[in-house]
């Protein structure tokens, strides 16, 4: 507790570019449990982060729509190989796009190997590699929620699997990445690969995956997979629940060479050839219960359920029961990236105060949020800026001593505070200092 109250402490906000010209720069004077703080604009860098970097906060200002770093090239956004990076480690609100792949074509926007990372609330478009377009995981706990990944290519190179996201460890672990809350649509995957196929959306190869929450949709693949790909061969058991996975070319979910896994609660629908398949020759049964196939008859199944009028299943997909409407599918993440709450200014106490007040506010409600204020003299001029993050809270507190940006105390007078994150419209609120 000691050490964790140290860190917090000792922990800085750095801030882009006007403190550093770049993110790289901003990164590499970072250190464990400060935040980088990212200003709007397009940034034409690559982005490593290194074991310093363990527990920071790379985070956008004002959210991807406005602050984007596109890649020269190679992978957009990557760490050195097995650094020791947790999930406390944070890339946060970027449009991430321009990558061609990395190592041997692997990852085009977000490479991590042998890290861990949450990745949130970002755009991944136009990014292309070999397998992982939009972002690749090796031998990764990392928690991929909250993005838009679209249009990105898994074509540059001989494998080409995996054009949105894809999880793979040939040994150790074993490895949980989370993909959950995320849309995942119009991606890609030219297929070539003999082995692992597909997976326009994602592909999972060895790892205890959790895939829930996610919309799923639009996404293709020349071997007609366009959804999901699971494969392994050591009892990997990935888990896909809650998802809308639907018109994902020919195939919605394909499973390969894998000892179980467990495929319910979701709305699978629009594929032209099967919603969910095992397509290998050491039969098995996949347990898919309790989905919604587009129809209250159910899948189709030439052999046990012929008057099935829903997406097809193969042989092996233990379907049954299934949902006969989408009441049981819990409602998954919609298309649009989730706009921050703007918050809103509460109290200060005391106010009037001589030496130091608390501000109140409600914050954003999006996790790790940035909010900043700044506090102007009668005359508008700005005489200090706060910057704070902070978890989901209904009121966050910050501490001001009364004095400005160069650490002078203020004289007496009437001052105004306001919280500045992007479309906030509400009122300053009155401050006054006495002597």
């Amino acid at each position: 507790m000691t050490s964790l109250i140290v860190l917090l402490l000792l922990s800085k906000t750095i801030r882009v570019p006007s403190e550093y010209s770049t993110i790289q720069a901003g990164l590499d004077a970072s250190t464990t449990g400060d935040t980088v703080l990212v200003a709007p604009g397009v940034y034409n860098e690559n982005i490593q982060f290194y074991i310093n970097n363990k527990g920071v906060k790379l985070i956008s200002e004002q959210g991807p729509e406005v602050t984007e770093i596109h890649g020269n090239g190679d992978v957009v956004v990557w760490a050195s190989r097995e650094t020791g990076l947790d999930t406390t480690t944070l890339l946060q609100g970027f449009k991430i796009t321009g990558g061609t792949g990395g190592y041997d074509g692997e990852g085009g926007g977000v490479r991590f190997w042998g890290d861990d990372i949450t990745i949130r609330n970002n755009i991944f478009t136009d990014n292309r590699a070999n397998e992982g377009a939009g972002i690749y995981l090796e031998k990764s706990n990392a928690i991929v929620e909250y993005n838009l990944i679209y249009n990105n290519k898994a074509d540059n190179g001989k494998d080409c699997n995996g054009g949105g996201v894809f999880c793979f460890a040939d040994y150790g672990g074993p490895y949980y990445p989370v993909i959950r809350h995320n849309r995942i649509t119009k991606n890609y995957a030219k297929a070539l690969a003999t082995g692992v196929t597909g997976g326009g959306a994602i592909v999972v190869v060895k790892v205890y995956a959790i895939i829930e929450h996610n919309v799923i949709d639009s996404n293709y693949a020349d071997d007609g997979v366009g959804g999901i790909v699971c494969y392994g061969q050591g009892g990997e058991t990935p888990v896909i629940r809650y998802n809308t996975i639907k018109d994902n070319d020919s195939i919605g979910i394909n499973v390969r060479v894998l000892s179980d896994v467990s495929i319910n609660y979701n709305n699978i629908t629009g594929h032209k050839k099967y919603g969910a398949a095992y397509l290998y020759f050491v039969k098995k049964n996949i347990n898919a219960r309790n989905n919604w196939w587009g129809d209250n008859t159910g899948p189709y199944q030439a052999k046990t359920n012929p008057g099935g009028k829903g997406d097809a299943v193969s042989d092996s997909i233990d379907y049954n029961p299934w949902l006969t409407d989408t009441l049981g599918v819990e409602e998954s993440y919609q298309p649009k990236i989730p706009p921050p709450s703007t918050g809103k200014l509460l109290s200060a106490y005391p106010n009037p105060f001589v030496g130091n007040t608390v501000i109140n506010y409600s914050p954003p409600d999006y996790m790790n949020s940035y909010s900043h204020l700044t506090i102007c003299d009668i005359s508008g001029k700005i005489v200090k800026s706060i910057s704070a993050i902070h978890s989901p809270t209904s009121i966050a507190k910050i501490n001001w001593d009364g004095k400005d940006n160069s650490g002078r105390v203020l004289p007496a007078g009437v001052y105004f505070i306001r919280l500045m994150n992007k479309g906030n419209t509400n009122p300053p609120l009155k401050l006054v200092i006495l002597k």
